[in-house]
This record gives C-alpha cells, structure tokens and sequence, in this order.
C-alpha cells in the first residue's frame, strides 16, 4: 500500500528535480511542469492504490469506477496545495536545499499589514460562501466557491508568493473545516475541484 503511494509520487519528484536544475527552464514553464507532472502523478497514484485494494480484496472490482475519480481529485488538490508550501518549508530549514527555485520565485519576503488583511478577506470571503451553501441547502449553491479564482487572482497579482502560498493553504484549510463543520459532504467533490482550480 505503501509503495502503491510513494513510488509514482518519488517518480515524479525526481523528473521535476532534473527539470528545476536545468538552466534554460524559467519559472512559467516549470509551474506548468509542476502542474502536469502533479496531476499525472496523482492519477498514477489512485490507480496503482485502487489495484492494490482490488488485489487485496478491500475493494470490489464493482466499486472502481466510483473510487477513481474522488480518490484522483483528492490526491490532486493535495498534492497541488502541499507541495510549494512544503518547498517553502524546506527552504526555510535548510536554505541551500532549494536553492535555484529560491532564487526563482523569491521567498524571502515578509509579510506586510495589507497582505495580511487580503488573506482575511479571502478567508472571510471563502467562509461567507460556504456558511451561505448551508444555509440554503441548495444542491448548486456549492458552486459559489469557484468565484474565490478572482480574490486568488488578486492575491496573484498584487502579492509574493509567500502569500500566494499562505492564501492557498488557508484556503485549503477552511475549506477542509466548513466542510465538516457546516456538514457539506454532499458537495466535497465540488470543493475538491474548487481546490485543485485555486491551486
């Protein structure tokens, strides 16, 4: 089970690795790199698990057409949402490690009042939305949450990536919560979706 997980998702890490070290490759061209690498890792990912169930007799061959798609999606949004702040991370333990996309993207920046105030109005948007879709338990009020691309695309263009980063974690998080809190389950999959958009 294990290595149904890790072996497509180190597959991955290594070709983007070999892609971050070449010279000529510029930040546009590796964020797209990242983004299809991320999202065919996490299709190989739900696949070689969803076999192995099978294999193992935890899942009914008849049940796979229903796992595949919430179990790709989900991994997805994970892996899209995890990894730069991950990067992030790493860099700030080790500062050598990431080195040329440091150099890159240029997260060393901090915080200022104003980008801490975006982020709150994303939040406080993002939780308006979810809190209005309980509220009128309508099956397409979910739906709502897509518009959370434009306070994004805000962040994206006025703000670093530090705070683009820490907008797509609280975003994910939140989103996560009201779920759960505001008993959104029926529509997890819209708000996966929703996830791997903003990401």
């Amino acid at each position: 089970f294990a290595l149904a997980h890790i072996t497509p998702y180190a597959a991955g890490a290594l070709l983007l690795r070999h892609l971050v070290q070449q010279p000529k490759l510029q930040l546009p061209k590796l964020t797209i790199a990242f983004l299809l690498i991320g999202c065919l890792t996490a299709l190989l990912a739900a696949v070689a698990v969803i076999a192995q169930l099978v294999y193992c007799q935890m899942l009914p061959v008849a049940d796979i057409s229903q796992t595949w798609l919430p179990f790709w999606i989900g991994d997805m949004a994970g892996v899209l949402v995890m990894t730069p702040l991950c990067c992030l991370l790493a860099s700030q333990l080790k500062p050598g490690l990431l080195y040329r996309l440091t150099e890159l993207v240029g997260i060393q920046q901090q915080l200022s009042r104003q980008s801490w105030l975006k982020l709150l109005l994303n939040i406080g948007l993002l939780s308006l939305m979810m809190w209005l879709a309980a509220m009128t338990e309508s099956r397409y009020s979910a739906f709502v949450v897509f518009f959370l691309v434009i306070p994004h695309m805000w962040l994206a263009c006025t703000e670093s990536v530090l705070v683009n980063l820490l907008g797509l974690t609280l975003s994910s998080f939140f989103i996560a919560l009201w779920v759960h809190v505001f008993a959104l389950m029926d529509h997890v999959m819209v708000y996966q979706f929703a996830l791997n958009v903003l990401a």
